[in-house]
């Protein structure tokens, strides 16, 4: 499989090559809602250019940060990756931390806007609500005075131009456990994440006939080293659950 891209330096287009060659691949089901849902990576592709129409249409720059407070279901992928691609930096908020800690986090790293899923945290809506960020978008249940997120996306376009930026440029910000002190940020690069998904490709190669199950939270290095990142570089396909 010719594993180029569209746009080599910009990890937001890492699947981009699988979806051209393998359209109708599985590439998740998801196991979050009362029934499987499958979503191939045509469908992925376009949902991937529609946020980031979305965030790039709402007036988000390249290096503006998004937190992103979401649980393990595939809009997880959607919505870091369609950011990714339109250079917009996103914050993974571990959802099982505390009120403070989060609000510092939100803060530290400047954010901009974020995307929320109510159910995943108690305390993430007041604290983005504090935070008095521009703009706010939710999975549902939709809070009064936030976007509705399915209906923003299917409102966005399918076709999407991203900006140039360096290779150095930040892909996006995760944050340490705070296990030692306060959470720090760890701010990873479009060039280090692909030289990492090269890597696992020649050493520990997968194909488009495989397939992962993730039970990690989508959050955590884990999940995004060894499932999603190999395999949908490659067109396999990832059991959500």
């Amino acid at each position: 499989m010719d594993t180029s891209r569209k746009y080599p330096e910009n990890l937001g287009y890492y699947s981009n090559a699988a979806a051209a060659a393998y359209p109708d691949n599985l590439a998740f089901i998801d196991l979050s809602g009362d029934a499987p849902r499958e979503v191939r990576y045509q469908e992925l592709e376009a949902r991937l250019n529609r946020f980031a129409s979305l965030v790039s249409g709402l007036g988000l720059k390249p290096s503006d940060r998004i937190a992103m407070a979401v649980g393990n279901r595939f809009e997880f992928i959607e919505i870091m990756f369609g950011a990714i691609r339109a250079g917009v930096v996103p914050v993974l908020l571990n959802i099982k931390l505390g009120k403070d800690t989060l609000a510092y986090i939100v803060r530290d790293a400047g954010c901009k806007a974020a995307v929320v899923e109510p159910g995943c945290n108690p305390h993430v809506l007041k604290v983005v609500d504090e935070a008095r960020l521009p703009l706010r978008i939710a999975i549902e249940p939709v809070p009064p005075g936030w976007t509705d997120y399915e209906e923003a996306l299917q409102s966005a376009e399918t076709e999407f131009d991203p900006p140039s930026f360096p290779a150095d440029h930040l892909a996006f910000l995760s944050y340490t456990s705070g296990s030692t002190g306060r959470p720090k940020g760890v701010a990873l690069t479009h060039a280090g994440q692909l030289w990492w998904i090269r890597c696992l490709q020649r050493h520990w190669p997968s194909s488009a006939d495989d397939r992962n199950l993730v039970a990690t939270p989508l959050y955590h290095k884990h999940a995004m080293a060894a499932a999603f990142k190999p395999l949908l570089h490659i067109g396999g396909s990832i059991v959500i659950l």
